[in-house]
């Protein structure tokens, strides 16, 4: 008897200790034969559930922190609606390695925009447009700081900048979130990281 109750007892700490984390993945495909290849593919999935619901996502590839192999750029609206979702921002290298990982609110990349009228209807709009752009190919820069940028102390490392800037193979990307933070980010050699060598304001 004694036997029976303890098998019983090991079936349900067994049970228990099962995860059930089912998770929904989403794959942007570039067209192999496009001229177009560096400019970002951008969806509305709607997989997911929830929280974790993807409503809009934009991906490109491009030479970032290794000059052999391209990282991946993802930008994505997740959540139960646009305007209530979060705004997520990575980097991965092609190891599938996270290089960098931001989460702001989806209305950050409304900023001053639109003003208080505006309507469910063109904030969505907006957002969309603005994941659309995040990350078009004028938004990446090589040098990353030319020679004619002068270095700022108010909105830049004097350490970063300089190693940035004495790399002349360096890539920079710059981004917007609201009207307001303007960054502009590098892959460090030294540091083994992206770091900002720019953030303003």
């Amino acid at each position: 008897m004694i036997k029976f109750w303890t098998l019983i007892l090991n079936a349900i700490i067994l049970l228990g200790s099962c995860n059930f984390d089912k998770t929904t993945s989403h794959k942007n495909s570039l067209d192999k034969n496009s001229n177009t290849k560096l400019l970002p593919s951008f969806s509305e999935p709607n997989s997911g559930f929830g929280a974790n619901k993807i409503l809009l996502n934009s991906t490109v590839k491009r030479y970032f922190s290794n000059k052999k192999f391209k990282d991946t750029f993802t930008i994505s609206i997740q959540g139960s609606t646009i305007l209530s979702g979060s705004v997520i921002f990575k980097i991965e290298n092609s190891k599938g390695n996270l290089l960098l990982l931001e989460k702001y609110p989806s209305k950050y990349l409304i900023g001053y925009a639109l003003d208080d009228k505006a309507s469910v209807k063109q904030q969505e709009e907006y957002i969309k447009k603005r994941v659309k752009e995040f990350l078009l190919p004028e938004k990446f820069t090589s040098p990353a700081i030319p020679n004619s940028m002068i270095f700022d102390n108010d909105y830049s490392d004097k350490l970063i900048w300089d190693e940035i800037k004495m790399n002349q193979s360096s890539i920079g990307f710059n981004y917007l979130i609201g009207e307001e933070k303007n960054c502009s980010i590098a892959f460090s050699s030294k540091f083994n990281t992206v770091v900002e060598y720019f953030c303003c304001c």
